[in-house]
């Protein structure tokens, strides 16, 4: 959900050859970017932000990446409850967002064009809302402690230690229908 131009269908085929991907977006001009993508098992469409376009119980997995900043705070449950709605029974959702306390996070974010309408989420909401959304078996991850370039580059090992620690410049929320 919030697909984007598609290019994470591209990196997903590398390493699932097999899946089918589905990629909605409410951008047409994104979703045109997306439909040139060539060779690959996916399928995309715009849609109103609001109805997911697909039956109950359709899918094995939602990704959703840096989307709900974006989103009015006030819709987050209604379109979590959406995603709930298309995931197959013990279907499980991952959400991506940027992380509020962190405090470079919270400056790229404000000198970003594209997030100039964001609203960051703190996790402790998001799990609230997945809660009552209907999901279960939530956790939370935080990630990208350092640079990926340069001299930090030697300290990503590390990051998987640092998980638990609430300063990452993104998090991650997971949970199970």
């Amino acid at each position: 959900m919030g697909c984007g131009d598609g290019m994470n269908a591209v990196h997903f085929q590398q390493y699932f050859m097999r899946m089918e991907y589905y990629g909605i977006d409410i951008s047409s001009a994104s979703i045109m970017q997306a439909k040139k993508l060539q060779g690959l098992n996916v399928h995309f469409e715009c849609y109103d932000g609001k109805k997911i376009p697909f039956e109950d119980q359709n899918f094995d997995i939602i990704l959703v990446a840096c989307v709900l900043h974006h989103v009015p705070h006030g819709e987050h449950e209604k379109l979590l409850s959406e995603c709930n709605r298309v995931l197959k029974e013990n279907g499980c959702i991952y959400i991506f967002e940027h992380n509020p306390v962190n405090p470079v996070t919270r400056k790229l974010v404000s000198d970003c064009e594209f997030d100039r309408d964001a609203v960051l989420v703190r996790r402790g909401r998001l799990v609230s809302r997945m809660k009552r959304a209907g999901f279960h078996n939530i956790k939370v991850s935080y990630i990208i402690f350092f640079p990926r370039k340069g001299f930090f580059k030697r300290a990503l090992g590390a990051e998987k230690l640092l998980r638990w620690l609430p300063l990452g410049g993104q998090y991650y929320v997971s949970g199970q229908k």
